[in-house]
């Protein structure tokens, strides 16, 4: 996704401050507005606008992109446009994922169903990618958006810290959570009505899904594609996530009389003062504890 990220000169003191608050520091480079590093990334900014991210922090990697994006900083290749273009008008599924770069809060994947007429509906409403959205549009989006499909068009899976951290701790690895999680809002749509075509935002190797999918002997054709919310189907889907990230986020603070950050760039403090008011044992209710941050938490008061 870097090569394709791009902000105007009016975003560039924007885009500095959201990285001095996460804890970037600043380099001078030839050609180069600044070049700002944080263990496991790097973010170089040119005189044209164009960033470049290198590094290995896929967490504050894909927080910064959403940053970027929210700011109206990306902008799609034509051959972007192009490839999602072609569905247009295709009865399809489109599914995505909110949570899985929040420490805190659950993973939510939502999945829906549309066909031609649908689509037209959805983008009278104009629906687009959640991440364009602030939160309180996008409750007001997400009711328009049940309306128009009606609710065997849609499906939601919310999968509490709890659990996350279960499933995590049998699978080892958060694409096979993703994969078995976009499979299973697949299938269950499948059972209320036809469809022939699926399409997802990449989060990795597309096995992930097309394997669980196997597992329960669903066929359907499956497209992986970075960015996908570009395609109305998948930004309907990333809409119907957010919502719900945002109620389960929210009941969650009732329930411990918190407010939890969101997000996982600022969480140390929060961290600190969560677990010696409800104890080390709880952070597995309300956080994915095999966040790097556990461990620096750890590290640094001595948990074992």
């Amino acid at each position: 996704m870097g090569e394709n990220l791009q902000i105007h000169k009016s975003k560039f003191l924007e885009l500095k401050v959201f990285l001095t608050r996460i804890g970037f520091t600043f380099e001078n480079r030839p050609y180069q507005v600044f070049l700002a590093r944080y263990p496991g990334i790097v973010v170089n900014l040119y005189q044209n606008g164009k960033i470049v991210l290198a590094g290995n922090d896929k967490f504050i990697k894909s927080e910064i992109e959403a940053f970027i994006e929210s700011i109206g900083g990306f902008n799609p290749s034509n051959d972007d446009k192009r490839f999602f273009r072609k569905f247009k008008g295709m009865t399809r599924i489109g599914s995505d994922e909110v949570g899985k770069g929040d420490y805190f809060g659950p993973l939510v994947i939502a999945g829906v169903l549309i066909d031609k007429y649908s689509e037209k509906d959805l983008q009278i409403i104009k629906v687009r990618d959640s991440k364009k959205l602030n939160d309180r549009s996008i409750s007001k989006m997400s009711k328009k958006i049940r309306i128009k499909l009606g609710n065997s068009r849609y499906e939601i899976l919310s999968i509490t810290p709890r659990k996350y951290n279960k499933l995590y701790k049998k699978l080892k690895n958060l694409n096979k959570i993703l994969g078995w999680a976009h499979s299973r809002v697949i299938e269950n749509l499948l059972t209320k009505e036809e469809c022939n075509l699926a399409v997802v935002d990449k989060f990795g190797d597309p096995k992930f899904v097309n394997s669980a999918l196997m597992e329960k002997g669903v066929t359907i054709q499956l497209i992986q594609q970075p960015r996908a919310e570009q395609d109305i189907a998948v930004a309907a889907a990333s809409i119907l996530a957010r919502e719900v990230f945002l109620e389960k986020h929210k009941e969650m603070g009732i329930a411990y009389g918190l407010e939890f950050p969101k997000g996982s760039s600022q969480v140390t403090e929060f961290l600190t003062d969560f677990v010696n008011k409800q104890g080390f044992n709880n952070l597995k209710n309300v956080a994915k504890i095999h966040f790097k941050i556990t461990d620096q938490f750890k590290k640094k008061s001595g948990y074992k």
